[in-house]
């Protein structure tokens, strides 16, 4: 079964990579349109259905094939927050949002063509990122170093944890963009195997293959 990933950007990719698993990424350019009296849900839906729209045209001939596809949007205040690739922007927000909870909701759509059926399925989780109390000498030290490019809200959950973010209340992968465990549990109901669990069964078979004395 082939595995298509629908990433608009290189974190989403790494992420995935960490299920040992083999897949295809389709590339797209970050599309999403926000109104104000939007919920953070209806936002990631859409843009999922969207972007799985778009990709079936390119993977629909494919005989078996799961097809993959994420998105995050970050509320601050009430405010709705995408990635940011503004310095100005993330020094506004980042100065104004210290002592705050920042919450990440994450819609993943899964789509599956397996024996002549398809399905869809549709996870949606919430995660609380709670700010640090950082000086102004620490703020401008990381939007310096550029690491709040391509992030959602410009907070980079990977790298600098520690400095700008106190606790995540959830999974920090799904507020990365990526819940891995989830998504892990739907490839197994698929029937996909992973790297360890083939690596496994190949050595028990060598096991078995063997004379014992």
């Amino acid at each position: 079964m082939d595995i298509f990933l629908i990433a608009d950007n290189e974190i989403k990719e790494k992420l995935f990579s960490k299920l040992n698993v083999d897949f295809e990424v389709l590339r797209e350019a970050e599309s999403y349109y926000m109104r104000e009296e939007q919920t953070p849900f209806n936002i990631v839906k859409t843009t999922c259905a969207n972007s799985i729209s778009r990709a079936l045209e390119i993977v629909k001939d494919n005989d078996e094939f799961v097809l993959i596809t994420t998105d995050v949007v970050a509320s601050i205040d009430d405010k709705l927050y995408k990635t940011i690739t503004s310095m100005g922007e993330a020094y506004y927000l980042l100065e104004n949002c210290m002592n705050k909870p920042c919450f990440y909701y994450t819609g993943t759509a899964i789509y599956i063509k397996k024996d002549d059926k398809t399905q869809v399925k549709f996870l949606y989780d919430r995660t609380r990122v709670f700010l640090n109390n950082y000086d102004i000498h620490k703020l401008l030290g990381y939007l310096w170093s550029g690491d709040y490019m391509g992030w959602v809200a410009g907070i980079n959950l990977e790298d600098d944890i520690e400095d700008i973010v106190y606790t995540v209340d959830g999974d920090v992968n799904s507020a990365m963009g990526m819940p891995i465990d989830k998504i892990k549990q739907i490839l197994i109901e698929c029937g996909v195997k992973f790297a360890a669990e083939t690596d496994k069964e190949d050595i028990e078979e060598e096991i078995d293959d063997e004379d014992c004395y």
